[in-house]
């Protein structure tokens, strides 16, 4: 039996590319004004009915039309009206549109890491994997780009302009040469246009009645608005939305200040090698509560936007199934090759405050490193730390994020990209402290400063790095002790309710002079009020447990059984 059991899957794997082209691109609802070219060789036709579009076929909308199309791996795309929308290829793991005038939203699942969705204008290609984002062009070319969730990597037509990544949150635009981009966080009125329900046949009042009733789910909790905002009991009956076939999860909270918080993570495959992990926080508005260091931003910032995010690469294709992981992370050839570590406030989008970490592979102690070797070529290994600062914009940020940063060469810490530095650890003297510190007990917080030396310069200044972390509860309030050890809930329900909060500066030493740092009190009065280059604000960033409790929940029997063998 076993063997014709086995037979009849290779049966099934040999016919299942064949099964998988009989599925096309639907034309699955529509309203209005809407024509169709059933394939390349086809003339338009009036849609009455569903019906489906083969490679090379298009979809046109009148002055009052709107449709929707859906492709098999699940992706669907809305066109408003005055749009026309071509299927330039449609294959099993490739899929290219062309959209050559009007406006539509995309929205993508978590793709398999071979497979591709495009969609693209006479400027640019858009494209993305589990992600949503809204495009629109004009007949000349203008084109205009708001990523509503995810990431979307924009590619120009003008192949000696480098690609950019476009993050949730922001919008792109670009003119009909291709030459001038603008990257802007979103407005409150783009998200909801972007977000409310694009479906056929629907009123104004009905797309954002859908949008309220469907603040649950996962792409239309965006729309925090200020009754939101003064509703407690929206706060204590949290919102959490898992989906474990791409490993996303949101939360709304409140943080240490008082504030209303949205955050979102998801863990991605750009490719067949990485692993990326997103953290966005974003804060209708943003106050301050001073605690231990000094903030120096203003007293009230609309449309707050933090970032977290790690990257890493691998010498290995990871497995699609994360089931699969535990075994392939525990063989001994698989090493990392480089990984990133990225905290950001990136409500200005043209000056990005960064705090960032990066490591590199060291075959000699098998292991990835953060020393001067990350930012700097020498033989001679240096176990300092090294720390990344400064202000700089999206492709200063993505060359970080892609550990494409060295030593500008001028000994003081400047590098080759521009407004961000590069410092490295500073070791005490004999009898002194290295860095400051206070624990919290039996209240969780802590608060600590680092310092580091701009460029390993000893004729350089000493900047601190500074960090407030706090636990809290969906109310912003701070755990103690007992919150987590004298209780008789289950561990995933007490995390429901925990979420940890770091707050970041790059602060001034006033003495620049570690021989004075004989004790804690010593330390802190070295850490200055004032900020390196004037920075003036910080990195405010909510992590939540949401999604690694999903990953071991969903990786647990594949660990067990590793840990058995």
């Amino acid at each position: 039996m076993k063997k014709y059991i086995f037979l009849l899957l290779l049966l099934f794997l040999a016919l299942s590319p064949f099964i998988a082209l009989a599925d096309e691109t639907k034309l699955i609802s529509f309203s209005g004004n809407v024509e169709v070219k059933i394939s390349k060789d086809k003339d338009w036709i009036p849609v009455t009915e569903r019906v489906e579009i083969l490679e090379g076929g298009a979809v046109k909308t009148g002055v009052d039309g709107t449709a929707v199309l859906l492709f098999p791996n699940k992706s669907k795309v809305w066109l408003k009206e005055s749009s026309n929308l071509e299927i330039e290829l449609r294959q099993l793991s490739s899929n290219k549109l062309s959209l050559s005038q009007g406006d539509v939203k995309v929205r993508i699942p978590h793709l398999s890491r071979k497979e591709t969705f495009e969609v693209k204008t006479r400027t640019v290609v858009c494209a993305a994997r589990g992600t949503e984002y809204t495009l629109s062009t004009t007949e000349s070319g203008d084109s205009n780009m708001w990523a509503l969730f995810g990431e979307i990597t924009v590619e120009f037509m003008q192949k000696a302009i480098k690609p950019i990544k476009i993050s949730q949150g922001h919008s792109f635009a670009v003119d009909e040469i291709g030459e001038k981009a603008k990257v802007a966080l979103l407005t409150k009125e783009e998200e909801v246009k972007g977000l409310e329900n694009w479906d056929p046949g629907l009123t104004s009042e009905e797309k954002q009645k859908e949008l309220k009733e469907k603040e649950k789910d996962r792409e239309q909790i965006r729309d925090l608005s200020s009754d939101v905002a003064s509703n407690e009991d929206a706060v204590k009956d949290i919102v959490i939305k898992v989906k474990e076939s791409d490993f996303e999860a949101g939360r709304t909270l409140k943080d240490i200040h008082g504030n209303l918080v949205r955050v979102d993570q998801r863990l991605m495959r750009p490719d067949e090698k990485s692993l990326q992990f997103f953290n966005l926080v974003k804060r209708p508005e943003y106050r301050y509560t001073t605690h231990e260091f000094a903030y120096n931003g203003p007293a009230t910032v609309s449309n707050r936007l933090d970032l977290f995010q790690a990257n890493i690469s691998f010498n290995s294709v990871i497995p699609d199934r994360i089931e699969d992981w535990p075994n392939f992370f525990g063989t001994s050839s698989v090493k990392p090759d480089k990984a990133s570590l990225v905290s950001a406030n990136r409500t200005d989008a043209s000056n990005i405050f960064v705090i960032a970490k990066i490591f590199k592979y060291d075959s000699t102690e098998d292991k990835l490193v953060n020393d001067i070797r990350v930012i700097k070529d020498t033989s001679a290994a240096d176990s300092k730390e090294v720390l990344i600062t400064g202000k700089t914009d999206y492709i200063g940020i993505d060359r970080i994020l892609n550990v494409d940063i060295s030593d500008g060469g001028a000994n003081d810490g400047t590098t080759n990209i521009s407004g961000i530095h590069w410092a490295s650890k500073v070791e005490a003297c004999t009898g002194c402290t290295d860095h400051f510190e206070i624990k919290g007990d039996p209240s969780l917080y802590n608060y600590r400063a680092d310092p580091y030396r701009l460029g390993n310069n000893t004729t350089k200044d000493i900047i601190w790095y500074a960090t407030e972390d706090y636990i809290i509860n969906n109310s912003g309030d701070i755990r103690q002790v007992t919150d987590f050890t004298n209780t008789s809930s289950d561990p995933f329900s007490i995390l429901k309710n925990a979420a940890a909060e770091n707050i970041m500066y790059v602060k001034k030493s006033i003495s620049n002079n570690p021989n004075l740092w004989t004790s804690n009190d010593a330390v802190r009065s070295d850490i200055s009020s004032a900020d390196f280059l004037n920075i003036n604000t910080n990195i405010d960033i909510v992590f939540i447990p949401d999604l690694a409790v999903a990953i071991i929940q969903r990786a647990l029997p594949a660990l067990n059984e590793v840990s058995l063998k």
